[in-house]
């Protein structure tokens, strides 16, 4: 496979929205900013095909050699995320069924039907068009296939092939019964066709989180991941028809709530997502989903395929980018594993839904404006670095998290809904991080034996493999620690009563409460402080394990919140409360000794990357006043030339970003 040996700086160009004297403009202003890849064509589909049987590559043609005799590479993109019109038009089942029952017409995109044959037939084909065509020109860097999937489709063909996937899945009709518990509310199943969609005309009432019969819900969601899957891979498999050299991919969006992307995104060669940070404070959140990121391409480097330069246009506020944080941001991207830095978009564009979202260049192709002149102060710096294409991340820690667990949490009616399990992961990460500098995600299939301390805040739903897999790694010196609602459930949905766990842990839940958002309970930590535990409270009972800090206040006052539990070489610590983000810092801290440099001050981000070049560390210092961070060996920074020796303290002034090569 042939990837990059540099960095790549660019992103979603859309010259089919321009004049050729435009066009031209911009790649002359682009170049000058140091952009090096445009990713083209994603929804280019009605241009190259505005009939069934009538294909126009002749401007695509052109385009590429045009881009290539700049000196740009392309990540070129098969354009099956929105549908011609024709084809929406002339074969309606090719449309999705919405959650409330109803059939779309043509229109918005990321709007096909992922099961329908003639969508499936008609995306293949131009993906194979395009692999016969381009396979071969100087320019191609990448292959980026469709856009963003997502979502869902309840049509009666999705239906029949949930049904039959069911079938496939449990073995037969019998086996369903038994592993669903039909017997419950009378859902016992004598036919494959009474099995329905599970959306507001069937199971769901309150919204699409609200369900008289969880698992129905649950299983849809991983069957349409197979199906969306199966969409990407139809196409892969046409490319690699022509193509086995350049690496293929899609965008994935983070934390994204509709597609387990462990599942979805295991045939890609590289992994690339799209970061629209939400949260005010947005850099741990990003740092969360670099990881996660990492995690579905098991630790390999991710492609950061879209960020805003300026501004959004797709929330009920949209804030521009103050000065700065687009090369923090971007940077920020590199420490976390990313090879490239990539943008949405090249152009803003003249029309549309998103004309107001933020290009490198404004509607005028200005280059006198904020961002062109941080775009290119960027583009000099990202070519100082191309050191750190291809190394890895070095993490001491890792946190667990999957989609079975936060989809059954959030769909099974009890206690709170007013925790949610992925928030819990970014505010376990953060704490580890600033422990021990580079934190993994996991879904417990990767190899855990290279941490020093893996935290599962909540494994809702517990498979059989992520059990055993946890149990060796305690057993082989490990450390666990487990929050509340773990092991809940297993994979068929039923409640987790199982001895393996139980011994795992050394404890098992005597009863649990909830109280409302302002209600807190104080608990005290393992090192002998308080905490205030908020939402979900769990009285633990030992069944072998030690208890190691106690409720203080409420009705269960003097119960155990925390149990020690020593399982082969390592142990265990099972968690009954929603720590504060200070209660988090101390605990871990009572668990293991940080990372050297550590802990963090502030906002204060630091990760290793490490490779045959050498080792590299990243301090981002996201405060607004100047932190200082003491190297444990001697390094230089990549950007200035400036040396840092060992044990010196050094610092990093507010909003600016240190890129150490150790020496």
């Amino acid at each position: 496979m042939q990837f990059p040996e540099h960095i790549l700086h660019g992103g979603d160009y859309n010259p089919e929205q321009w004049d050729d004297a435009t066009i031209d403009a911009d790649l002359t202003a682009l170049e000058a900013a140091g952009i090096n890849a445009l990713t083209l064509n994603v929804f280019g589909w009605a241009d190259l095909q505005p009939a069934p049987d009538t294909f126009a590559f002749d401007r695509l043609d052109v385009l590429l050699d045009r881009v290539h005799a700049r000196g740009f590479g392309v990540i070129l993109a098969t354009p099956t995320a929105a549908l011609p019109p024709w084809l929406a038009t002339e074969e309606p089942s090719t449309m999705r069924v919405d959650f409330e029952g109803r059939r779309h017409g043509f229109g918005q995109r990321h709007h096909f039907c992922p099961t329908s044959p003639v969508f499936r037939e008609q995306a293949q084909q131009i993906a194979g068009l395009l692999a016969h065509r381009y396979h071969g020109h100087p320019a191609l860097l990448a292959w980026h296939i469709g856009n963003e999937y997502g979502g869902a489709c309840y049509c009666e063909n999705c239906v029949a092939e949930f049904r039959r996937w069911l079938l496939r899945t449990h073995g037969g009709l019998g086996n369903l019964n038994h592993d669903w518990c039909t017997q419950i509310w009378s859902h016992r199943f004598t036919h494959a066709d009474q099995i329905p969609a599970p959306n507001a005309l069937t199971e769901h009432w309150g919204g699409p989180y609200r369900s008289g019969f969880p698992i129905i819900t649950l299983e849809y969601k991983r069957f349409m991941t197979e199906q969306f899957a199966a969409c990407l891979e139809g196409e892969i498999e046409q490319i690699r028809h022509f193509d086995a050299v350049h690496p293929v991919t899609t965008n994935l969006m983070g934390a994204y709530e509709h597609l387990d992307y462990f599942r979805f995104a295991s045939g890609l060669d590289v992994v690339a997502w799209d970061n629209y940070p939400r949260a005010i404070r947005a850099w741990p959140e990003m740092a969360f989903n670099h990881s996660l990121m990492r995690a579905v391409g098991r630790g390999r480097p991710m492609w950061l395929m879209e960020q805003a330069p300026v501004a959004t246009t797709c929330r009920d506020v949209n804030p521009t980018r103050a000065p700065g944080v687009l090369r923090r941001w971007s940077l920020q991207a590199l420490a976390q594993g990313a090879d490239t830095v990539l943008h949405f978009q090249m152009r803003s564009a003249p029309a549309g839904s998103e004309m107001w979202f933020g290009g490198v260049l404004d509607h005028r192709g200005r280059t006198d404006t904020r961002t062109y002149r941080e775009t290119a102060r960027l583009g000099r710096e990202l070519s100082q670095l191309d050191d750190l294409v291809g190394s890895r991340v070095e993490a001491q820690a890792a946190v667990l998290m999957d989609w079975d667990s936060w989809w059954y949490s959030r769909l099974v009616d009890g206690f709170s809904d007013h925790w949610d399990l992925v928030d819990q992961a970014r505010q376990w990460h953060e704490a580890l991080a600033r422990h021990l500098g580079g934190v993994d995600v996991t879904d417990g299939r990767s190899d855990l034996s290279r941490y020093r301390i893996v935290v599962a805040p909540s494994l809702y739903m517990a498979h059989n493999d992520v059990i055993d897999a946890l149990r060796r790694y305690v057993a082989d010196g490990g450390i666990l620690l487990t929050g509340p609602m773990s092991f809940a459930a297993d994979a068929t949905g039923r409640v987790l009563v199982d001895d393996r766990v139980d011994e795992l842990l050394g404890c098992q839940v005597e009863e649990r409460d909830a109280q409302e958002p302002g209600f807190g309970v104080e608990l005290t930590l393992p090192d002998g402080t308080t905490d205030t535990a908020h939402h979900l409270f769990e009285i633990l009972r030992p069944t072998g394990g030690q208890t190691a800090g106690h409720w203080r206040s409420s009705w269960f006052a003097g119960g155990s919140a925390i149990i020690r539990n020593a399982f082969g070489r390592g142990t265990v610590i099972r968690l009954g409360a929603l720590l504060s983000q200070a209660g988090r810092r101390r605990l871990i801290a009572s668990l293991i000794g940080p990372a050297p440099g550590h802990p963090l001050v502030g906002e204060l981000e630091h990760v290793s990357r490490t490779c045959s070049r050498g080792t590299f560390d990243i301090l981002l210092n996201h405060d607004q006043t100047p932190l200082a961070w003491t190297p444990p060996v001697q390094g230089v920074d990549l950007l200035t030339g400036r040396e840092s020796p060992a044990g010196e303290p050094l610092t990093i002034p507010a909003g600016d970003v240190i890129v150490l090569r150790r020496t």
